[in-house]
């Protein structure tokens, strides 16, 4: 059972990139945005209707209102999406992360 928040999560992997990666910028929004896609209960349902959290994050990377925000700040919605990359099938479920 998961004893940590979403929130948790997410600012774990910022710490973990703001360690080994200091300097690199687009990682550290990547870290903050690599699981935007989420919907409530999202792993089981992703389970049970094929939604996948990766791609859902994708394109709202590409839409209003996170890439005009990410812009503003000289940060390419593109970037971002390419440093998150494919992810590799989940020994649990099969599917992307």
């Amino acid at each position: 059972m998961q004893s940590y928040s979403r929130l948790e999560h997410t600012l774990g992997v910022l710490a973990l990139v703001a360690h080994f990666r200091p300097d690199d910028e687009l990682l550290r929004v990547a870290a903050l945005l690599h699981d935007i896609g989420h919907l409530p209960l999202s792993h089981t349902l992703e389970g049970i209707s094929g939604l996948d959290h990766h791609a859902l994050g994708s394109q709202l990377l590409r839409t209003d209102p996170l890439r005009p925000a990410l812009e503003k700040h000289g940060i390419s919605a593109e970037a971002v999406a390419a440093a998150l990359g494919v992810q590799p099938p989940s020994p649990r479920t099969g599917s992307p992360g």
